[in-house]
């Protein structure tokens, strides 16, 4: 992939790459969920990807089974984070404490927000 970029890149992260194929695929045609997905199943690996479009529209893609992905509540927001590393409920117990409504995003998953 580096090299069908390589004029675009200004450094060497595979998140620059996964922007540019992500980019390249919304030209081509492709819709966001398809996209995302595309672009994971291009460069591997575990990453979680998150991408916030012009419109205003979320989308998180959960890879990453050391780091999962959570959606929950926090007054009326609608809130994603991931596990921060964590595999017991630290992020639930330290940081968001009033969290509602949490749920665990499947691996593999596009949610859009």
């Amino acid at each position: 992939m580096r090299p069908e970029f390589q004029a675009k890149l200004e450094g060497t992260s595979d998140s620059e790459i996964g922007f540019w194929q992500y980019k390249s695929l919304l030209q081509a045609g492709e819709q966001g969920i398809s996209a995302i997905s595309k672009v994971h199943e291009t460069l591997g690996g575990v990453a979680n990807i998150g991408v916030l479009r012009e419109d205003g529209e979320f989308l998180i893609y959960a890879a990453h089974p050391e780091n999962r992905v959570y959606t929950f509540g926090l007054g009326k927001l609608k809130m994603v984070s991931t596990a921060l590393h964590s595999h017991d409920d630290f992020l639930f117990q330290a940081i968001f404490p009033e969290a509602r409504s949490i749920e665990l995003l499947p691996l593999h998953t596009v949610l859009t927000l």
